[in-house]
């Protein structure tokens, strides 16, 4: 079985891109709540009929997710680049505070010309500055150069620390 969870805020495209799965051959359901993925599973799993792709459609705006990953007494650094930071950190931001012990924001700027190692050591120092440990998480908000230099810096900070990308 292949399971594709689609995440995002309102706007950022889950539905089209679950029309699109749904146009590949995935089962899909959207809105589905966090806590009910681990019994939709079973009942998959568990039905006569062969559902073998399923695509989740999941809104982050309820910060149900959060608990989920057990972040309360994580440090959370929203890592993003300028343009995606205009269209959705604050609300991010503000979402994430008071589900962690402590939530903060680095942005660099936007293009795939910033993809290098000096963004990776702003990432480095600004985790450094704030304090952040092996117990604590990136969370790489966009795709692309965002995703791709906030998933090196988690995996290579202090030996690899918690990743999420939304």
């Amino acid at each position: 079985m292949k399971l594709v969870i689609v995440t995002g805020m309102s706007g950022a495209g889950k539905t089209i891109a679950l029309k699109m799965l749904e146009d590949l051959g995935f089962y899909c359901v959207d809105n589905l709540p966090i806590s009910l993925t681990d019994r939709f599973a079973e009942l998959v799993l568990e039905s006569p009929g062969d559902i073998q792709n399923i695509a989740l459609g999941i809104d982050i705006r309820s910060g149900e997710e959060l608990s989920a990953l057990e972040c309360g007494e994580k440090k959370i650094c929203i890592a993003t680049d300028s343009k995606v930071d205009e269209l959705y950190g604050e609300e991010l931001l503000h979402l994430i505070e008071g589900k962690c012990r402590k939530a903060v924001k680095y942005v660099f700027p936007q293009g795939e010309e910033n993809k290098t190692l000096d963004t990776v050591k702003g990432i480095y120092r600004f985790l450094i500055e704030e304090g952040f440990d092996r117990k604590d998480m990136l969370l790489a908000l966009g795709g692309g150069v965002a995703g791709d230099i906030t998933g090196y810096a988690a995996a290579t900070y202090l030996r690899g620390i918690d990743y999420v990308q939304i």
